[in-house]
């Protein structure tokens, strides 16, 4: 699109047409590119993510991807110059991390309920033999 001037401009006032074909042409370097995983930091550490990650609708990203580059804010200040496939990659992968983080405070949240959960069963055997001792 950087290329192509009038699709740029058409993109820029959210012509359906302009819509139509980028979705057509970019959804499936979009689908590929989450199949196919990729790198990131997290923490100081390089992680790896490999892609068709059960749990991960690869389908949704890809819709919430495209939804997100044809917004109204996104449209005005896309500048038109970098390829916006490496945009739409940029947006499917901050997608998949937000929820892998999501998840990760899930996954820590039910972990927490079920130390909580634990520890107030010990504390009620320990109270329970405490009371009996006496």
């Amino acid at each position: 699109m950087h290329k192509d001037k009038d699709l740029l401009e058409a993109y820029r006032r959210g012509e359906t047409q302009a819509y139509d074909r980028r979705y057509r042409e970019f959804s499936p370097q979009v689908e590929r590119f989450l199949a196919g995983g990729f790198t990131f930091v997290s923490r100081g550490r390089t992680c790896r993510y490999r892609g068709n990650v059960p749990g991960i609708d690869a389908d949704a990203i890809v819709q919430e991807t495209l939804a997100r580059a044809f917004s109204e804010i996104t449209r005005r200040n896309y500048d038109g110059e970098r390829p916006f496939r490496n945009y739409l990659f940029s947006i499917a992968k901050n997608l998949v991390l937000r929820e892998l983080q999501r998840r990760e405070r899930v996954l820590s949240s039910e972990q927490n309920e079920e130390a909580t959960d634990a520890l107030a069963h010990r504390a009620s055997e320990t109270w329970m033999t405490t009371r009996e001792c006496r």
